[in-house]
């Protein structure tokens, strides 16, 4: 009889049978999942379609630890990996590539088989993503009927109480979970950041969001530039991890202002523009592939590798590492370029990140969280949506991808203000002469490399911080 070593949002009775294809494509379609579990002398560990739950583990002489916190398993004598530094600190998160030669990864979307007495590791399943065949002749309509019923279902499927937390914007993403939940009679307390301070435009919106929703409680926190060092202080202990994203400072603050830690699940609306290709990385790589290599270098030196998916990691966060090398599940053959810049960045340039920003503090907390936009289902319907029902063109007149989907969804429920409002939640370093001499505080290299993006810079200092905290010595690495 298998038993449980690890889990995260699973039960013993989700893989009794060891049947994992029947595990993916049928019993659990939520993409938040992870756990380890002993058969005879084996171990088997496995993590959900997307990853969003993360789980490390390393050998020890008793066996096999797992946790989705670094800080759980890192020693003091454990070995920092080059290539996995310098992948957290272009890419975000630690869940790329291991920092530490001591320390593994488990692979999204894979069952591995561990032999702790051999110390080895083999794949022994792996899902393929599977986009939808959707015909270009279905009307908006039918296709936003079924959307909006796969985000219900996604929903409801995954609700654990009548009373949930909700990260609420100023945008569409989020408001349309809020939407989804009151219908299913469900109490919202939302939770909105403003990344500017009292002069967040976003909160401006993000309250009209929750009028029109009618959420039960809308808590606020404006985070101030005297929060950033606090935050800052508070990130490694927080979330377990180096994160590598300011964003991640607004979402502290809330959490240590408002009741949001109170709650026993939370919703949060990433990977709507990601799966959708609306990124203007994935985009900008799509489109622009069309043309030769000696053109797309002339309009910016990240355009120039054979695949797109490449430029696109290369233009949105400066890495030029192996992705192969990444911990990643393979891509279909049969992959259009559509389908494979919208799973690279679900894989690698956008969600990973994006989404470790709000659920990494709620998986070091114990709580559930969510967000439908990871949920197969309406991942595999998105990503088979045809590139005719996708093009735009922006304000100069250029093509674009554009999320049409969940814009006409939105429509149903939301003025077009909100729909089309453009939105970003930034957290700048610019706001006044304290930020910017924090940002002048940033490493500018580590390991050898120049760090040129602001985001590089932080996941230096955040990793940094980190390692500090877990008792590390980071002399030498602050002054190579």
């Amino acid at each position: 009889m298998p038993r449980l070593l690890y889990a995260h949002n699973i039960n013993l009775d989700d893989v009794a049978d060891s049947d994992y294809a029947a595990l993916y494509s049928r019993r659990r379609r939520d993409s938040n999942f992870a756990a380890a579990l002993r058969v005879g002398d084996k171990i088997q560990a496995f993590r959900d379609h997307l990853g969003i739950a993360p789980l490390y583990f390393r050998f020890t002489d008793d066996g096999v630890k797992f946790s989705n916190r670094l800080s759980d398993l890192v020693q003091p004598n454990d070995s920092l990996n080059t290539a996995g530094v310098l992948a957290l600190v272009k890419l975000g998160s630690p869940r790329l590539l291991p920092l530490f030669d001591e320390i593994h990864i488990v692979p999204p979307a894979t069952v591995i088989e561990i032999e702790p007495a051999r110390r080895s590791i083999k794949t022994v399943y792996a899902y393929s993503l599977q986009p939808r065949e959707i015909s270009w002749r279905r009307s908006w309509r039918e296709l936003v009927d079924e959307f909006e019923t796969l985000m219900t279902r996604a929903i409801e499927g995954c609700l654990q109480s009548d009373e949930v937390g909700l990260y609420l914007s100023g945008g569409i993403d989020s408001a349309m979970i809020g939407v989804i939940l009151k219908r299913l009679g469900v109490k919202i307390h939302a939770y909105t950041s403003g990344p500017w301070g009292e002069s967040s435009s976003d909160v401006i919106y993000a309250k009209r969001n929750a009028e029109l929703i009618g959420v039960d409680r809308h808590e606020i926190h404006y985070l101030e530039t005297d929060d950033y060092e606090s935050a800052m202080t508070a990130l490694p202990a927080r979330y377990g991890i180096p994160h590598g994203t300011s964003t991640a400072l607004g979402v502290i603050k809330l959490r240590e202002k408002t009741s949001v830690g109170d709650q026993r699940q939370l919703f949060f609306g990433q990977n709507s523009d990601t799966v959708m290709a609306a990124m203007r990385g994935q985009y900008l790589s799509y489109l622009l592939n069309l043309l030769p290599i000696p053109l797309r270098r002339r309009l910016h030196p990240a355009l120039t590798h054979h695949s797109a998916g490449e430029d696109y990691v290369h233009l949105a966060r400066n890495y030029q590492g192996n992705l192969a090398a990444l911990v990643l599940p393979k891509m279909p053959a049969h992959f259009t370029k559509l389908h494979e810049i919208t799973a690279i960045g679900m894989y690698i340039a956008q969600t990973p990140h994006d989404s470790e920003v709000y659920s990494q503090p709620s998986f070091v907390q114990g709580q559930d969280v969510v967000s439908p936009y990871h949920n197969m289902d309406v991942v595999e319907f998105a990503m088979g949506l045809p590139l005719a029902r996708r093009l735009a063109l922006d304000d100069k007149k250029l093509p674009i991808l554009e999320k049409h989907l969940i814009q006409k969804l939105a429509l149903r429920h939301l003025p077009r203000d909100i729909v089309y409002r453009k939105k970003a939640f930034v957290v700048s370093f610019e706001r006044d002469e304290g930020t910017k001499a924090l940002y002048e505080s940033l490493p500018t290299k580590i390991c050898g490399v120049s760090l040129p993006q602001p985001h590089e810079r932080f996941g230096a200092e955040m990793l940094l911080r980190w390692l500090e905290h877990c008792g590390f010595s980071t002399q030498d690495l602050r002054g190579r």
